[in-house]
């Protein structure tokens, strides 16, 4: 049922609600307690009908709202790849942004921006960059090609950068 069609018949029982009560003082002014009787249950029945459609038609909008909302989810889990230990969006030019978080991602379904740490210790002489999710304190180490490349055009503060992460003593 659409929003035109409640709509439509919450008018049309407001209306015959009035008309109702109109015909009941009419009758009540000649003396009828019989019709007047029958009139009263028409007017609660009436009363009751436009309480119901009051109902569906709250109802219709939280079930709009949830719609919309599980069609914005699924619109972004269409949208984001699982690559080198992070989520990835693909931008309109069809580069990537990112990384975020890949816990907040698959446990609330929420695009969270991990954030730079730093270059990672290397024991396999492939330079990689650390990224941290604050919130599930996890860290992702993404390799500095895959940040660097013409088709990832992601963290361009990176591009060229390979200065070694500062350990505290």
């Amino acid at each position: 049922m659409d929003l035109t069609a409640i709509s439509g018949g919450i008018g049309a029982a407001t209306q015959t609600l009035n008309l109702l009560k109109n015909i009941g003082e009419g009758i009540k002014a000649t003396g009828k307690s019989e019709v007047i009787a029958q009139l009263i249950e028409a007017q609660l029945a009436m009363m009751d009908l436009l309480q119901k459609h009051q109902e569906a038609l709250n109802q219709n909008q939280e079930l709009r709202d949830r719609i919309k909302k599980l069609e914005a989810a699924i619109e972004t889990k269409a949208q984001v790849k699982f690559l080198h230990e992070a989520y990835w969006t693909t931008l309109a030019d069809g580069s990537l942004d990112g990384p975020f978080s890949p816990q907040q991602f698959d446990q609330f379904g929420k695009l969270v921006r991990m954030h730079y740490r730093g270059l990672a210790p290397s024991s396999d002489g492939i330079e990689r960059h650390e990224f941290c999710c604050l919130t599930a304190n996890k860290i992702s180490e993404i390799p500095t090609k895959f940040l660097t490349d013409e088709n990832a055009k992601v963290c361009p503060q990176l591009r060229g950068n390979s200065q070694k992460k500062s350990n505290p003593s």
